[in-house]
């Protein structure tokens, strides 16, 4: 394969993987501008989302 050739091959991957690249997603935003957070949460996880009150004030 010429270097002519191989160039016209690398260029052509590089357009057509160009053009299939998804757009950027935008991320919605409250009416103050923070991110909205709102949507399916899934809480099956072992890390706890609160505190126990076992612990109290004390430090990690």
């Amino acid at each position: 394969m010429t270097h002519r050739n191989l160039a016209a091959l690398c260029a052509l991957a590089a357009i057509v993987a160009l053009a299939a690249a998804p757009a950027a997603a935008q991320t919605l935003r409250t009416a103050w501008g923070a991110p909205d957070l709102q949507g399916i949460w899934d809480f099956r996880t072992i890390t706890p989302l609160e505190r126990p009150e076992d612990l109290g004030d004390k430090a990690f």
